[in-house]
């Protein structure tokens, strides 16, 4: 009797444990890769194209 409460107690117990570190290891996997995950969906965000105009002077960078 005891040996069996033992076991399910145990295996409802590992089950858990191994669900919860499962999902911080898949979700630090993906946090680990944030910055080519957000490449990878926004590409025209990250791609940006010259403009042929003149470059802006200290003095009127600061004034904007």
């Amino acid at each position: 009797m005891f040996k069996k409460t033992f076991f399910q107690i145990h295996w409802f117990l590992g089950i858990t444990a191994g669900l919860i570190l499962s999902l911080m290891g898949v979700t630090g996997a993906i946090y680990s890769y944030e910055q080519q995950i957000l490449e990878w969906i926004n590409q025209d965000s990250y791609v940006v194209q010259a403009q042929a105009q003149p470059k802006l002077t200290p003095v009127q960078l600061y004034q904007h």
